[in-house]
């Protein structure tokens, strides 16, 4: 039983390891802000990731063991669960204030587990902060 614990664990390392590339880590990115986004010439959210930290819309490496299929970020935009990369295409440039990433740890204890890659999370101009704002009308 202690064998087959080990070696869990020994593969779940190797494959948290796999999604990584070298020289350009999310964390290290920090988070695209509106000085950025001022600066390039971009039509959409994807536009913007793609030109400006590109490293986010790759895979982390499959989502499991037992399921091979990429891991690929999550979107939430003003802290709502919105999609997935597709999405970014949807929000136009000039509406988006900042664009964060989430590792799948930090998504897991800000968001709840499920978030094997992570998360990019989009603050629009008119949506406050990067968290679920409280008392907001639901359905105007």
């Amino acid at each position: 039983m202690l064998r087959r614990v080990v070696v869990l664990v020994v593969v779940a390392g190797l494959f948290s390891c796999a999604g990584r590339q070298t020289g350009s880590s999310p964390r290290r990115t920090g988070s695209i802000q509106s000085s950025e986004i001022a600066a390039v010439s971009a039509t959409n959210a994807y536009d913007l990731v793609r030109q400006l930290r590109r490293g986010w819309l790759v895979s982390r490496g499959p989502i499991s063991v037992s399921d091979p299929r990429p891991a690929y970020p999550t979107v939430y935009m003003d802290g709502v669960e919105v999609g997935e990369l597709d999405f970014l295409r949807s929000i136009a440039a000039p509406d988006v204030a900042e664009i964060e990433f989430l590792s799948t740890q930090e998504s897991n204890l800000r968001y709840g587990s499920g978030h094997f890659g992570g998360i990019i999370l989009v603050t629009t101009r008119r949506g406050g902060g990067p968290g679920p704002r409280l008392g907001a009308a639901c359905c105007s």
